[in-house]
């Protein structure tokens, strides 16, 4: 079926796929084999994403839950549901670990929930409705890519907005930064 996401590991030897019939495939760059399949969730992969080291690799779905797996070994090291999953019709969009790997981000139709990697602890929720997201490279601000078609910025260290850019007429379905933080891109269904 249908493949929805893609990522690489951050030493490029592995690539990460999430698709529509609920699997997560960790494929062998090299040799194009797969490495482990991964299945936990009951809807289809909205977002993957592996943490800064690489040894983490988490996805979100569209049933609500974000599975945390050891990239290594393909095992599931955990399963996190956040306060606002039972009323997300359309389940978790996005996903984005701080440049540190210290925070898990992921978005929804209810805002932002933000988890704590270490012990993997909900610990607040941005409100908004998030369909993408992107920490800058020095993780002081991340983009929220809104099913409005604004793009807001926001502060890291407090949680506040910063500004909103309204030049999108559609959902905003994709942000990204350079890898120097000077330059904000988004794409969004209006073309």
């Amino acid at each position: 079926e249908g493949v929805n996401t893609l990522t690489f590991s951050p030493d490029s030897l592995s690539l990460a796929s999430g698709s529509v019939d609920k699997m997560v495939i960790l494929w062998n760059v090299g040799s194009g084999e797969n490495i482990h399949v991964l299945t936990a969730h009951r809807k289809a992969i909205s977002d993957i994403a592996f943490s800064p080291d690489g040894l983490i690799l988490a996805c979100t779905s569209q049933d609500s839950t974000i599975t945390v797996w050891n990239a290594q070994n393909g095992e599931l090291v955990d399963t996190l549901v956040a306060n606002v999953s039972k009323d997300l019709p359309a389940g978790f969009t996005s996903l984005s670990f701080s440049p540190g790997g210290a925070l898990l981000a992921v978005g929804s139709s209810k805002g932002v929930v933000f988890w704590d990697t270490s012990l993997w602890v909900e610990l607040r929720t941005v409100s908004g409705n998030v369909l993408s997201l992107a920490y800058a490279p020095d993780g002081k601000s991340m983009a929220l890519g809104l099913m409005t078609g604004g793009v807001a910025l926001w502060d890291t260290g407090n949680y506040r907005l910063i500004y909103t850019l309204q030049k999108h007429i559609r959902p905003v379905t994709g942000v990204a930064f350079s890898m120097d933080g000077n330059i904000l891109a988004s794409v969004s269904r209006d073309g």
